[in-house]
């Protein structure tokens, strides 16, 4: 796994953009018009496609600035992590030291707001992932937010799964589907950053494939490395180190436990992972999103019960 093409990608992309014209589409419809008057708007879809550049050149279009935009990584009270440009700031839901409960967010929001914007009439925030923390119990909540710094703030939204969303908050954002890209154009953009490709991926997640490149392996799994999990029994620690690996990568519990059953080659297996598994997704599922960590290393720990001796 490597960072070369992932760069390159994201350095040209305003050249890979051409190659997918829906996705060209939707970076030219995010902004337009007076910027006190667009709504705030959603980004949603499959895991696969790099929504925040998208959304990054998209910002820098409709500001006429260079683009990659030049960024900071501030850390804001000692407590919330972001990522803060001339332009916007960006904040991830899914980063681990992000705060547990949305009045954290609620008071970063207000320490923007009473700051004037030097380049800007409005301050426009990217929320990555947020129904970690619009979901259920703080839906009202983040609906409140949104309406009380509309004239203030343009909210830029993404999530991966917005079933967790409520009806009344959707209605309050445009809502934008960023699908995968079409196979061909994937090919063409593989085939571009890397010319001597000898193998054609069986998946359309760009992300996955980019990671991947150098070494032509477009494994299905959503962690390759997670294999060793059924090669040799591991320790406590072990399994914790790749439990936090596996966090970062902002990999559900769904899809571990997935890349586990992917593991296994016997039915009889793949059917006893299904019953055992069922259980641990649905409870993840009800639980509270910040403990999604427990969660996976549950199933780590779990799946290491059953089949590794």
């Amino acid at each position: 796994m490597t960072f070369q093409h992932w760069e390159q990608f994201y350095q040209q992309f305003p050249i890979y953009l051409e190659k997918l014209p829906y996705h060209r589409y939707i970076c030219e419809s995010l902004l337009t018009g007076d910027l006190n008057h667009l709504p705030n708007c959603l980004l949603y879809g499959p895991k696969g496609f790099p929504y925040e550049i998208l959304i990054e050149y998209s910002i820098s279009k409709y500001f006429n600035t260079s683009f990659p935009i030049q960024k900071r990584y501030p850390v804001w009270n000692q407590s919330l992590p972001y990522t803060e440009t001339n332009y916007y700031f960006c904040i991830d839901t899914e980063h681990p030291e992000f705060p547990k409960e949305i009045d954290g967010l609620v008071e970063f929001i207000k320490s923007i707001v009473q700051t004037k914007c030097i380049h800007l009439t409005r301050h426009i925030i990217l929320l990555k992932n947020m129904d970690q923390i619009a979901h259920r119990k703080n839906s009202f909540y983040f609906r409140v937010l949104l309406e009380r710094f509309s004239q203030n703030v343009l909210f830029i939204n993404t999530t991966h799964h917005i079933q967790m969303i409520e009806a009344p908050l959707l209605s309050r954002m445009t809502s934008y589907r960023v699908p995968l890209p079409k196979k061909d154009d994937l090919i063409a953009i593989l085939y571009d950053l890397c010319p001597s490709l000898s193998s054609i991926p069986d998946t359309r997640n760009l992300c996955l494939c980019l990671f991947h490149l150098p070494n032509g392996d477009f494994s299905t799994l959503h962690y390759p490395p997670i294999v060793e999990l059924k090669k040799k029994k591991m320790t406590t620690l072990e399994l914790r180190q790749l439990c936090y690996k596996i966090f970062q990568y902002q990999i559900s519990v769904r899809e571990v436990i997935q890349d586990c059953l992917n593991l296994l080659d016997q039915d009889e297996q793949r059917h006893h992972w299904i019953v055992e598994s069922v259980s641990i997704e649905h409870r993840s599922i009800l639980s509270d999103p910040v403990k999604k960590y427990y969660y996976i290393e549950w199933i780590l720990h779990h799946f290491q019960t059953l089949f590794v001796k």
